[in-house]
C-alpha cells in the first residue's frame, strides 16, 4: 500500500517514515503542501498522512484541493495529523475533506492501527467460478482457460456466468433466455443455442462440461 506522508518536522517524518516501511509499506514523504500536491500526482498514494500546519499551502487547503480536485489527485484516504485538541480544528479537518485524524503526540502504533483498518477495508474480495479449466472473475467480470483470457461479449459472458451460478441444476430454455436476455421467452426461440456454440467455440473445454437436455434446456456440470 502505497502512504504518503506529509509533514515539515523532520524528526516526527523520519520517525514515521522508517517505521512504516518497517511495516511493508511503500512510502514517500513530503514537507511542504506544494510538494505533497506534485507527489499525489505522480505516485497516486492510497493513504495520506497530512499535517494540517505546514509552511506555505496548509495542510488544510491541500486536504481541499485534493478533494475539489478528484481526477488530478484522485480519492485517497486523508488521516490529519494535528497537535491542536480543539474542537473546531478537527472540524475544520473533517469539512474540507479528511477521514480520520490523530493527535500529536501520538502513539506510532496508533497510526499503525488506524493504517491497517484502511488496508482491510480497501481489500477486495475477489470472486471466482471454476468450471474444470475455465474461471470466471466476477469481481473483473473476465474469463480464463488454461491461463488465456477469452474475450466475450456481454451476452456470452453473461449467459457463461447464468449456468456456472447454477451448475448442477437443470435450466429450461424460458429460465435461461428470461434471466439472461430479461425479455420474454417465445416458445421456438432457438438464440440460446446459437450463444451455447459462440461459447464451445471459444471455451475449448466449454463442450466437456455443458450438456443438452433434450431439447428442454442445459445443465452445466462441474466435471465432464
Amino acid at each position: 500500500m502505497k502512504i504518503l506522508i506529509v509533514e515539515d518536522s523532520l524528526i516526527t517524518r523520519n520517525h514515521l517514515e522508517i517505521t512504516l516501511k518497517r511495516e511493508g509499506f511503500d512510502i514517500s514523504t513530503a514537507s511542504t503542501g506544494e510538494a505533497a500536491l506534485q507527489i499525489i500526482v505522480n505516485t497516486s498514494p492510497e493513504i495520506i498522512l497530512l499535517d494540517l500546519y505546514l509552511p506555505g499551502i496548509d495542510g488544510l487547503e491541500v486536504c481541499e484541493k485534493i478533494r475539489n480536485y478528484s481526477k488530478v489527485y484522485g480519492t485517497p484516504h486523508i488521516i490529519m495529523l494535528t497537535g491542536k485538541t480543539e474542537e473546531q480544528d478537527i472540524v475544520d479537518g473533517f469539512t474540507k475533506g479528511a477521514d480520520d485524524y490523530v493527535k500529536k503526540p501520538f502513539n506510532i502504533h496508533e497510526v499503525i492501527l488506524r493504517i491497517r483498518a484502511v488496508e482491510r477495508k480497501n481489500t477486495t474480495t475477489v470472486e471466482v467460478i471454476q468450471i474444470g479449466g475455465i474461471f470466471i472473475n466476477l469481481s473483473a467480470n473476465s474469463v480464463r482457460e488454461d491461463g488465456q483470457d477469452i474475450k466475450l461479449s456481454k451476452t456470452e459472458y453473461n449467459l457463461l456466468v447464468f449456468l456456472a451460478k447454477n451448475k448442477g441444476v437443470a435450466l429450461a430454455r424460458r429460465n435461461i433466455y428470461e434471466r439472461v436476455w430479461e425479455d420474454e421467452f417465445i416458445q421456438g426461440n432457438r438464440i440460446i443455442d446459437v450463444y451455447i456454440r459462440k461459447l464451445k467455440n471459444k471455451l475449448s473445454t466449454f463442450d466437456n462440461h455443458i450438456e443438452s437436455l433434450q431439447g428442454r434446456g442445459y445443465i452445466l456440470r462441474e466435471t465432464s
